[in-house]
């Protein structure tokens, strides 16, 4: 965030002697060259897995949001949002939803597209739109073609994902490489 000069980042962490997964929040303030102590942002409650990593995304503002994983049906996706700008201390929690491997992006101008998984048929490729994070669009499947991963990365306003195909949904086979851009 160039306007306080910090770098923001989420982890999976976990406290000392316990293995259950915990989403922390920080960042790196390049002035005064230090890293202030995580806030746990979640408790995954027992979880040790570590498809339940968060994510996290800055909007127009400078608010902090945290987009916690889920796994499938059996866990919920958590979004969570600073309850000041550029500030990662304290989190208030927006919602909960299905999602897995979220992909939040802030638009400047238009708001959130968020990019996720859902198991339905197979891992399938999903995204939501949200001008303030807190009421979103229903999902809307991009991708349902046997299973698939995906990266994204944006460009200004323009948003771009890279994803595969797993044919039969073995992923040891060979996969097509597909593009997508907003």
């Amino acid at each position: 965030a160039k306007a306080v000069d910090k770098t923001f980042f989420v982890y999976g962490g976990a406290k000392a002697g316990q293995r259950h997964l915990l989403a922390m929040a920080s960042y790196y303030d390049h002035q005064k060259h230090v890293v202030p102590r995580p806030t746990i942002v979640h408790d995954k409650q027992g979880v040790d897995d570590p498809h339940d990593n968060p994510s996290l995304c800055l909007d127009g503002q400078g608010f902090v949001w945290v987009f916690v994983s889920g796994r499938a049906k059996k866990r919920p996706g958590f979004i969570y949002r600073s309850t000041k700008p550029y500030r990662t201390d304290a989190f208030e929690q927006i919602g909960q939803r299905e999602f897995t491997y979220p992909q939040p992006r802030w638009v400047e101008g238009q708001g959130f597209l968020f990019l996720f998984t859902k198991y339905t048929k197979g891992r399938e490729l999903y995204f939501s739109t949200s001008p303030d994070g807190r009421e979103w669009t229903p999902d809307q499947k991009f991708a349902g073609m046997g299973g698939h991963y995906q990266t994204s990365h944006q460009i200004g306003r323009r948003v771009i994902t890279a994803f595969n195909m797993h044919p039969g949904g073995n992923v040891d086979l060979r996969t097509n490489l597909y593009y997508l851009q907003t």
